[in-house]
């Protein structure tokens, strides 16, 4: 009997840890995503819903963690001094600690520059990190910043490497002239495209980013804007 109640205490403090963490298949799952206005593409967490994607920037958040986008700007300025920029102006994590800083290298072009650190956000303690990235291939250099819960911090710490190295642009997205005012409208021809995944054959694609899926089901995939209605079936 005593070798059954322990089998039982084992068994159960092994699923109470399986419940409180990511299972692996999640914890691995990354989502593309295209920011319209630059053209910018990346990946990020699957279960992040974006709340913005506009002119002003591009934020995505999920329970303790939150991701902010913006352009700083001409392509003329480095991954550090945007990923520095970033850091100084980012007021909502106070008692700001670096407590590490250094080039990712990757091959899309950009150079990122990662700071990362601690803090507190309101009374509770937080960490933060800010990505800088300047790309002779986009108009623009941007800066990345991300806070999140001190409980998410295992979970959220394997990802930012990958969110780093996810970064892809091309001209033709919209810039910022050196001074920082004003925008210039992208160049003659140049269609933004977003990606989709039709989740049930998990099949991925781009669209133009003015279509809107209208049917996403087992039996067909339908996107459709004015004047242009696509459909795959399988």
């Amino acid at each position: 009997m005593k070798k059954l109640i322990g089998s039982l205490t084992f068994f159960g403090l092994i699923g109470l840890m399986l419940v409180g963490q990511p299972n692996k298949a999640d914890a691995q799952a990354m989502k593309n995503w295209t920011w319209d206005r630059y053209n910018l593409s990346f990946k990020l967490p699957y279960r992040m819903r974006v709340t913005r994607n506009n002119k002003r920037g591009f934020i995505a958040k999920m329970s303790g963690l939150i991701l902010k986008i913006k352009p700083w700007k001409s392509r003329r300025s480095t991954a550090r001094s945007s990923a520095m920029y970033g850091y100084g102006s980012y007021r909502i994590v106070r008692r700001k600690r670096i407590r590490k800083k250094r080039y990712i290298r990757g091959r899309s072009g950009f150079q990122r520059y990662l700071i990362l650190g601690d803090g507190y956000v309101g009374r509770s303690p937080a960490y933060f990190a800010v990505i800088g990235l300047a790309s002779k291939n986009s108009s623009n250099n941007f800066y990345v910043r991300m806070w999140w819960k001190k409980y998410n911090h295992r979970w959220v710490k394997r990802y930012i490497v990958k969110i780093a190295l996810s970064f892809r642009s091309s001209l033709g997205g919209r810039r910022l002239p050196p001074s920082g005012g004003g925008y210039v409208p992208p160049s003659r021809g140049y269609v933004p495209m977003k990606n989709w995944i039709w989740k049930r054959y998990r099949l991925k694609f781009g669209l133009p980013s003015r279509m809107r899926p209208s049917r996403s089901t087992k039996y067909q995939f339908i996107a459709k804007m004015r004047g242009l209605v696509l459909k795959i079936k399988p």
